[in-house]
């Protein structure tokens, strides 16, 4: 009776190595996420305040398009939680993630500038 050799420590990766990856790079689908930071911001806008703004055109009360409008923000919330959870869109979520931060502190700069200038003009 012949004694089998212990099968390897690693699965058989075949004669020419691990198979190709198919599909798109982490990196390819961060970068597709901050290029869609701004559509993305402007969705995510549109629905929170479209929501408030159809709750009050249909004649409900102003507290009413509030809640409508907080409800919508936090299904965005929920949605973005979500894409960052589910492995297929991670990347794409922290790329939007991190172009929405980029956005911010552009923003918070040209306000930096702007006050500089208006102080600048009144004195």
């Amino acid at each position: 009776m012949s004694q089998q050799p212990p099968p390897p420590p690693y699965p058989y990766q075949g004669p020419s190595g691990p198979p190709p990856q198919s599909g798109m790079s982490n990196k390819a689908k961060f970068w597709i996420g901050v290029a869609l930071s701004i559509p993305a911001l402007i969705v995510g806008g549109l629905l929170t305040g479209g929501g408030s703004a159809a709750a009050t055109a249909l004649g409900a009360d102003p507290q009413a398009g509030a809640i409508v409008s907080s409800v919508l923000g936090l299904l965005v919330f929920a949605a973005f939680i979500a894409a960052v959870v589910i492995e297929r869109t991670r990347w794409f979520a922290i790329g939007i993630m991190a172009g929405t931060a980029v956005l911010f502190i552009l923003a918070a700069g040209a306000c930096v500038v702007l006050l500089v200038g208006l102080s600048q003009g009144f004195s």
